[in-house]
């Protein structure tokens, strides 16, 4: 059943996925804007409005919260 709500749904599934993988690589150590392009994002601030909306916290504030956790 393909529709055009099937390429939405699946963006916003590879949107999470990517902030999920982001989060982590952010635990690692990765900065914010290395973080952001491994996982694909082309701007910064549009990285961090999405990362805010999904963690509900900037990924620099993620990033300090949990360095050296």
């Amino acid at each position: 059943m393909a529709g055009s709500g099937d390429g939405i749904r699946n963006r916003t599934e590879v949107s999470l996925g990517a902030l999920r993988k982001a989060a982590a690589l952010l635990q690692q150590g990765a900065t914010v804007s290395e973080a952001a392009e491994k996982v694909g994002f082309d701007g910064l601030s549009y990285f961090a409005r999405c990362f805010k909306d999904q963690f509900s916290i900037s990924p620099s504030a993620y990033l300090l919260a949990h360095k050296g956790a």
